[in-house]
């Protein structure tokens, strides 16, 4: 019912040669209780792509719920920041609202709903939007759908 992770990584030379090293640490938890499904990450990098002070947060909480045999509501928060060498600091957030339609799980036990799902998710941009610099995210309010497998 309760899941916790820590990962860290290194990418040398992340730029191509010659650069600096990317370094990234990453801690989560899960936890899954009833109908429940909450969840919560946090991502700090440095160097990004090998630029030397190109540093990088973000963290997000998410929260679902089945509704239904096989469909869950899904509410998402996700919040990043870029601060790069000789510009401001920016953030960009990320609200999802959304639907996730499990395909003929084994059961619907936690890891057996990990099997394939369709996503439905409208997403609210806000934050530093015009200027965000960083990778990836959202700038934009967005409708987005997509299929997962074995995610």
């Amino acid at each position: 019912a309760f899941h916790i992770e820590a990962a860290y990584g290194v990418s040398e030379q992340a730029g191509g040669p010659d650069t600096e090293d990317y370094k990234v640490f990453d801690m989560g938890v899960a936890s899954e209780f009833g109908n429940w499904e909450l969840k919560a990450e946090y991502v700090a990098g440095e160097t990004i792509r090998g630029i030397d002070g190109w540093d990088s947060t973000a963290y997000f909480l998410s929260g679902g719920y089945m509704i239904g045999r096989g469909v869950q509501g899904v509410v998402r928060y996700y919040s990043a920041d870029s601060d790069k060498p000789l510009q401001d600091k920016v953030t960009l957030d990320n609200t999802v609202i959304g639907l996730n339609w499990y395909i003929a799980p084994l059961s619907y036990k936690a890891r057996d709903l990990q099997r394939q799902k369709i996503v439905f998710n409208y997403i609210i941009a806000s934050g530093d939007t015009d200027e965000w610099n960083g990778v990836s995210g959202f700038k934009d309010d967005a409708w987005v759908m997509q299929w997962q497998y074995k995610f």
